[in-house]
Parts: C-alpha cells; sequence; structure tokens
C-alpha cells in the first residue's frame, strides 16, 4: 500500500505538473514606434550648373609641313556643377571651320582636325564622384556638323557602385578643371599666313535635370 501510495502521489503530481504545462501563458507586451529622421543639407552655394571658363589654343608659329603643330591653352577649362541635383551633365566641344587672313583657295584648311587630350586637373572637389574624362585622345574636326563628347558625370541614379548595382552617389557635383594638350593636325601651305577659328564648348545637364545649363561659350 506504501508503494502504491507513492506511485498515485507520483501520478497526481505529474498530472498536476503536465496540466500546468500546457496551460497558455498569459503576459504583458507593449509597443511603439520610433521616429527616424535623415536630413541633407543644401550646399550654401546652390546655383546653376555652367562653364566658368574655357581656354584658347595657340599653335607654334613655325610650322613644319609634316602634317601637326604643336599647341598651348591658355587655360584649363572648369566645369562648376551647384544645383544640388545630382543629375550629371555632359561636355562637348565642336571646331568650327579655319578661316585665314588672306583670301586665296590655297590657304583653306581642308579635312583639318584638334586632338585635345584632356585630363582631370588638380584643385578640384571632392564631392560625390569625379566625372569622367575621355582618355581615348578625341578629335574635334574643322567644320563637322556633330559635336564631340569630352567629359561626362553620371547622375546618382546612373552610377553604379563596385557590386554593379545603383549607390546613389553622382559625378562631377562641385567644380572640375579638366586640362588640354593640344595639337593641330592639318595640311598647311608654306607660306606666312594666319588661320583662326572658333571652338563651341557645350554643357547639358543630366537626362533627370530640371536645371539648364548656362548657354555654351
Amino acid at each position: 500500500m506504501t508503494n502504491l501510495t507513492k506511485f498515485s502521489t507520483v501520478l497526481v503530481g505529474a498530472g498536476a505538473l503536465l496540466g500546468i504545462l500546457a496551460a497558455p501563458v498569459v503576459g504583458h507586451a507593449d509597443t511603439k514606434d520610433s521616429t527616424v529622421t535623415a536630413s541633407v543639407s543644401q550646399d550654401p552655394h546652390h546655383g546653376s550648373l555652367s562653364l566658368k571658363q574655357v581656354p584658347n589654343f595657340t599653335f607654334q608659329s613655325h610650322i613644319v609641313n609634316d602634317g601637326k603643330a604643336a599647341g598651348t591653352a591658355s587655360q584649363n577649362l572648369t566645369v562648376d556643377d551647384e544645383t544640388d541635383s545630382a543629375s550629371g551633365w555632359n561636355l562637348s566641344a565642336k571646331l568650327n571651320t579655319f578661316s585665314a587672313d588672306k583670301t586665296d583657295a590655297m590657304f583653306k584648311l581642308t579635312g583639318s582636325y584638334i586632338g585635345l587630350l584632356p585630363t582631370l586637373a588638380g584643385d578640384n572637389s571632392k564631392v560625390g564622384a569625379a566625372p569622367v574624362v575621355r582618355n581615348d585622345a578625341p578629335t574635334i574636326i574643322s567644320g563637322a556638323n556633330t559635336a564631340t563628347n569630352i567629359a561626362s558625370a553620371e547622375s546618382a541614379s546612373q552610377h553604379k557602385g563596385t557590386n554593379g548595382t545603383s549607390d546613389g552617389i553622382g559625378e562631377g557635383i562641385g567644380q572640375w578643371n579638366i586640362a588640354f594638350n593640344p595639337t593641330l593636325y592639318a595640311t598647311l601651305p608654306m607660306i606666312s599666313a594666319t588661320y583662326s577659328s572658333t571652338i563651341t564648348w557645350t554643357l547639358t545637364s543630366g537626362p533627370t535635370s530640371d536645371v539648364a545649363a548656362t548657354p555654351t561659350k
């Protein structure tokens, strides 16, 4: 009987324990939301997309008739993107027809062109990523109907990170200087004359920008 009593006690105790374990647990829960705010301040110099300056090119006065003449640039070309839009931009150049200070037909420079060799110069803004300057020796052809792309900056939506996905970093934000090492390619008559032309530089905003670029120079 003693053993049975103990056995019964154990069974009763186990049944009570199982009942406790099976009973639902009722507790108190509370949730609240906190606010997260991230603010991007506008640059105090917020403004337009513009060409601050463009270079003049001068070629050597004593030209050997080998079809090319080395030149120098008076200054760097400076692009200034103060739009705070990270929309990117494109820079192109168009060489207009050369004219001589003499009227004879032999002084017409047909088929002439200029190799530019653009590079990013020092003292550039470090906001975002650098623009892409062409390193394949772009040329501008005298009298061409279309302009030649010189440099470009991707928008924040276009720029890709190392994993190949958009990283939201725009190119060419702020002020960027582009240097040139120009060479004139032309067949020049071996008679003293001065030839001149103009280069039309055009800066356009990126595809998502609603800010118009400064007129060409």
